[in-house]
């Protein structure tokens, strides 16, 4: 029975991979073409192609290595996917803070709590800052990528920072919901449409702190220097 090293090489190096499908998939392609590329260079008479398979495999690298390097790559990808979603998710904390303060009643003296406007500035300011700092980190990343050589590092950065962007989204979000609840004299937290805004709000935080969590576990474990 012949065997295929190219596609058990393939095939093993698979099994080691987690994280973002489309890339996974992506860097498998390209490894399958290097290496029938290498086995076809290699190829001789007197020579069969099972032979110059396992020349291209022995060339390419063991599995340890090439899978902790890729593994860096997808852990990047996670970053870069999840920095997109808070792109779209930070902006919807002054958005819900507009929502819940239609909801408001005025207090005894005739206006919305001087500290309740405080607190909505901050998460406003905070929000648009945050805002600001994912986009730059999406536009300027082959720059950053270009200051972090080593992919792991570059991993873990993309971790740390949606792991801050994230906490500060959770605070954004608990704050408004809480100083929302304090603010009003109408029994709020018993209002259907506020139990929906609140439930969607903590349901977001929880994806989003899962996300994070996923990133950390596709960290490489081995050093991507081992021999």
């Amino acid at each position: 029975m012949n065997r295929h090293p190219v596609e058990d090489y393939l095939a093993e190096l698979a099994t080691t991979l987690r994280g973002p499908a489309a890339r996974r998939a992506e860097l498998l392609t390209e490894t399958r073409d290097s290496l029938h590329d290498t086995a076809e260079a290699r190829l001789r008479p007197g020579r069969t192609e099972q032979w110059a398979q396992e020349q291209a495999v022995g060339e390419f690298g063991p599995i340890h290595r090439i899978a902790a390097e890729y593994q860096a790559e997808l852990s990047v990808a996670h970053g870069l996917n999840t920095l997109r979603i808070l792109l779209f998710a930070v902006p919807a904390c002054p958005l819900l803070r507009e929502v819940l303060s239609s909801y408001l009643v005025p207090d005894g003296r005739g206006k919305i709590p001087g500290w309740y406007d405080t607190i909505a500035t901050l998460v406003d300011f905070g929000t648009l800052g945050l805002l600001v700092t994912i986009a730059s980190a999406l536009l300027s990343r082959r720059w950053i990528s270009r200051c972090i050589t080593d992919t792991r590092r570059l991993g873990t950065w993309m971790v740390r920072f949606a792991a801050g962007a994230v906490a500060f989204l959770v605070l954004a979000q608990a704050s408004t919901l809480f100083a929302t609840v304090e603010a009003n004299i109408t029994g709020l937290s018993r209002d259907p449409a506020f139990l929906v805004a609140g439930a969607g709000t903590i349901g977001i935080a929880a994806l989003l702190a899962a996300r994070v969590r996923r990133g950390v576990t596709l960290l490489p474990r081995s050093p991507l220097n081992r021999p």
